[in-house]
C-alpha cells in the first residue's frame, strides 16, 4: 500500500473503532425484561427455575431489625431470614442531584440468606430467627423447630467493611438429613452516575451486575444480558454485586461451592432485581451431627488491598485483565505520589510525568525512525514515478533506498507499540481506581471521578493535540491525509467530554509532555539541559 494511504487508512480505522467501542461495547442501559407481578410479592421468574427465600414484603416488615455499626459501615440485618437489608457506606455517596450514601443491600435483597434446596424435610423457606446475643458489631441469630436448629453469627469487623459470618445446621432427629445449601447475593442495578453524551460519544453505564470467580477466571455479567435464569457449574470461588467502583461478595471459608446460579425477579414496582447464589454440593447431617459453614462477606470499595485480603482471586474483581502484572505498580506510584502531596489531581500529574520521563529514550528513537522516513519521501516519490508500473520492482528499490541510508521503515511504530501495555494499564488505573471517586483537586473541580463540569480539560485537549499534530513528522506529504489528521483532535475532544476529569487530566498533560519532548528534540535538547539551562541558549 502507497505511503500516503497508509495514515488514511490508519485515522479512518481510529475513528471506527471509536465508533464501534462505543456503539456496541458500552452500550446505552437498556431495561431488563420484567415479569408482571402483584404489588405485593415477589414472584419466581419462571416454573423451572428453584425456589427462593424471598417472601412478601409485607411479612418482612414482621422481623426485628439488628443495626450494626463501625467507622466504616452501617448495617440493617433482619431477623426474619436472618438476611441484610440495609449495607451503607459511611464515607461514600452516591452521584446525583441528591448525593446519599452508596447502598449495597435492599430490603428485597436477601443478602446472606441459606436456602436449604432439596432437601428431604420440610422448612419455612424463611426462618424467623430470634436473637440471642447482640453488640455493636456482632450479632447472634438462633431457629429452633422440631429436631431442627440453624445457629447464625454475624461480626462485622472494626473500622472495616468485612463480615465475619458462621452457619451452623443440627440434627437432634433420629434420622439422616440431607440438603444442598444454597447463600445469596441480590441487587437492584441502579446507575451509580447518571449517563453523559450523545449518539456513541457517552460516558458507558455504571449499573450494578452479577460478578462471580469460576474455577479461578472472574465473570462479569454485564446488567443487561441477566437472563431470568441460569447455572453454571464448576469450582465457584465468590459470588457477588459489582459496579464500577464498589462491589459485595460472599467468599467461602473452608471449601468452595460447586454450582453458581444466576438470574433476576421484578419487584412490585417492577424495577428488575437480579441475585447471584453459591450452591454447595449436596450435604448430609447424620443423627446428633451437625453441619457448618464460614464465609467472608465484603461490602466496600474496589480497594486493591482489601479485596486481596478475602483471597479465592477476589482482587481480580477490580478488572485490570492480562494488564494486571504493569497496572498493580502504576496503582502503586499513584498511591504513594498521593501520599506526598495530599491531592489525586496533582498525583496524576507527577505520575504521568514520571512515566513520560521513563519512555522518553522509546520515543526518541521513535521520532527519530519518522524523521528520517520523512526526509526520503521525495526520493520514494521519484522512485513511484520510475517503477509504478513494476510494483515488484518499486519495492525492491524502496527496500534498497531504506537500507542505503539505515531507516527502519518500522522503526517509528514498533517503540510505539512497546508502550502501549503500559498506556492501557495506565487509562485502566485511572478509570477504575476508587481513589478518585469523588477526589477533589482545585476550586470547581470537586469529583475527579465525574466528567469535566465546564469542559476546559477537553478543549484544552483538543488545542494541544492539534499542536502535537502539526508538529509531529509526517512520513507523507498528502494534503488528504494531512487534513484526516488534523481531525483527530476534535475527534478526542468530543470523546473527552463524557470521560472522567481525571483522565482527560492525563491525557491531556502527557500530549504536553509529547509537544514538548518532540520541540526538544527538533532542537537537539536534552532534559539535562533544560536543568543546567542551557536549553535558552539552544532555543
Amino acid at each position: 500500500m502507497k505511503s500516503e494511504y497508509r495514515g488514511l487508512l490508519a485515522a479512518g480505522l481510529s475513528i471506527g473503532v471509536l465508533i464501534l467501542w462505543y456503539a456496541f461495547v458500552a452500550p446505552s442501559p437498556k431495561q431488563m425484561p420484567a415479569p408482571q407481578v402483584s404489588p405485593t410479592t415477589i414472584q419466581e421468574p419462571q416454573k423451572t427455575a428453584p425456589q427462593t427465600a424471598l417472601p412478601e414484603t409485607k411479612i418482612r416488615e414482621e422481623g426485628e431489625t439488628v443495626l450494626l455499626s463501625n467507622e466504616s459501615v452501617a448495617l440493617q440485618i433482619d431477623t426474619l431470614g436472618g438476611v441484610v437489608k440495609g449495607w451503607e457506606l459511611k464515607k461514600f455517596s452516591r452521584n446525583g442531584k441528591n448525593p446519599r450514601p452508596v447502598t449495597l443491600a435492599e430490603v428485597q435483597g436477601g443478602i446472606l440468606d441459606l436456602e436449604f434446596r432439596n432437601a428431604n424435610f420440610k422448612i419455612s423457606k424463611v426462618l424467623p430467627f430470634r436473637v440471642t446475643q447482640k453488640t455493636e458489631n456482632s450479632v447472634t441469630l438462633i431457629f429452633t423447630k422440631g429436631n431442627i436448629s440453624v445457629f447464625k453469627k454475624i461480626v462485622l469487623e472494626p473500622n472495616s467493611y468485612q463480615l465475619k459470618v458462621e452457619y451452623e445446621f443440627a440434627n437432634h432427629s433420629r434420622e439422616t438429613l440431607a440438603f444442598a445449601p444454597v447463600l445469596n447475593w441480590g441487587k437492584i442495578p441502579y446507575e451509580e452516575s447518571p449517563q453523559r453524551g450523545v449518539l456513541f460519544f457517552k460516558s458507558p453505564p455504571d449499573k450494578w451486575h452479577p460478578v462471580y470467580s469460576l474455577n479461578g477466571s472472574l465473570v462479569s455479567v454485564p446488567y443487561e444480558k441477566v437472563s431470568m435464569s441460569e447455572t453454571v457449574a464448576g469450582s465457584v470461588g465468590w459470588v457477588g454485586a459489582e459496579s464500577r467502583y464498589f462491589i459485595g461478595g460472599i467468599v467461602p471459608v473452608g471449601k468452595e461451592a460447586s454450582q453458581v446460579e444466576m438470574g433476576q425477579y421484578a419487584l412490585h414496582s417492577n424495577e428488575p432485581f437480579f441475585f447471584t447464589k453459591l450452591i454447595f454440593s449436596p450435604v448430609q447431617v447424620l443423627p446428633g451431627e451437625k453441619w457448618s459453614q464460614k464465609l467472608n462477606v465484603y461490602g466496600g470499595p474496589k480497594d486493591l488491598n482489601n479485596l486481596k485480603a478475602l483471597g479465592s482471586n477476589f482482587d481480580k474483581a477490580i478488572g485490570y485483565g492480562w494488564i494486571t502484572v504493569v497496572a498493580v505498580p502504576i496503582l502503586f506510584l499513584l498511591q504513594l505520589f498521593y501520599k506526598v502531596v495530599h491531592n489525586y489531581g496533582i498525583a496524576i500529574i507527577l505520575l504521568t510525568l514520571f512515566i513520560k520521563l521513563l519512555l522518553n529514550p522509546i520515543n526518541k528513537k521513535s521520532l527519530k525512525s519518522m524523521k528520517a522516513m520523512q526526509e526520503l519521501q521525495p526520493k520514494i516519490k521519484e522512485l513511484r514515478a520510475k517503477y509504478g508500473k513494476d510494483q515488484q520492482r518499486l519495492n525492491m528499490e524502496t527496500m534498497q533506498l531504506f537500507k542505503a541510508h539505515k531507516v527502519n521503515p518500522m522503526g517509528g511504530c514498533l517503540p510505539m507499540l512497546l508502550q502501549f501495555p503500559i498506556y492501557i494499564a495506565l487509562y485502566q488505573v485511572l478509570w477504575n481506581s476508587v481513589e478518585l471517586y469523588h477526589a477533589p483537586f482545585f476550586g470547581f473541580y470537586k469529583d475527579l471521578s465525574s466528567p469535566d463540569p465546564f469542559f476546559i480539560v477537553p478543549v484544552l485537549l483538543g488545542v494541544t493535540m492539534f499542536f502535537q499534530t502539526k508538529m509531529t513528522p509526517n512520513p507523507s506529504a498528502d494534503p488528504t491525509q494531512q487534513k484526516m489528521m488534523l481531525i483527530m483532535p476534535l475527534m478526542f475532544c468530543g470523546l473527552m467530554v463524557f470521560l472522567p476529569v481525571g483522565l482527560g487530566l492525563y491525557i491531556f498533560v502527557n500530549t504536553l509532555m509529547t509537544i514538548t519532548q518532540q520541540w526538544m528534540y527538533n532542537k537537539g535538547i536534552r532534559f539535562r539541559d533544560l536543568l543546567t539551562g542551557r536549553a535558552l541558549s539552544r532555543s
